[in-house]
């Protein structure tokens, strides 16, 4: 196991490839670490099972070395929460909690911004008129204000999709 542990650390970089910078990440002690790639400890099946949920590795492979390394990713709705609890982007994090306390309509409003913003972005894959990335701007300062109403956001909203949709009837 102790070589296995070694090649978890080495071969995926964003966990640290120094034995300080790995244990910090999986939060246990750096000597525990060094004990267990050295072979003089064996780690707990806590400590496996945290290293195979922290790295995505199989438990298998690192317990007796059968498998494969890596899990599988599925993309589950499971599995994306349990990367984006692992990731930084709090700013998702906090959306989701603040979706979690709306009420219906304010849901459904929610929902039909992004069904909007969504089109808005796969049209701009495609071709980036400048013009609709002016109307993105008058929006954001409302939609990003802490002191904004909801009324107030949607509304600078629903001016941006009414001015988004006369300049598509202009151009038509």
């Amino acid at each position: 196991m102790k070589n296995r542990i070694k090649q978890i650390r080495n071969s995926i970089p964003e966990y640290g490839k120094t034995q300080e910078s790995f244990a910090e990440y999986l939060g246990i002690s750096k000597s525990n670490l060094a004990s267990y790639e050295a072979g003089r400890r064996t780690p707990s099946d806590a400590v496996v099972r945290l290293m195979c949920e922290k790295c995505n590795v199989n438990y298998e492979w690192l317990k007796d070395g059968t498998g494969k390394m890596l899990k599988e990713k599925d993309g589950s709705f499971t599995e994306l929460l349990s990367d984006l609890d692992d990731s930084d982007d709090d700013f998702i994090k906090s959306l989701i909690k603040v979706y979690m306390g709306l009420d219906k309509d304010s849901k459904d409003a929610l929902r039909k911004i992004a069904d909007c913003m969504a089109e808005e972005y796969k049209d701009m894959k495609s071709t980036v008129p400048v013009a609709n990335h002016k109307l993105l701007q008058t929006i954001q300062e409302p939609l990003n204000s802490q002191t904004a109403t909801k009324q107030e956001k949607m509304e600078a909203y629903q001016e941006y999709l009414d001015e988004k949709e006369k300049k598509q009837r202009k151009a038509n």
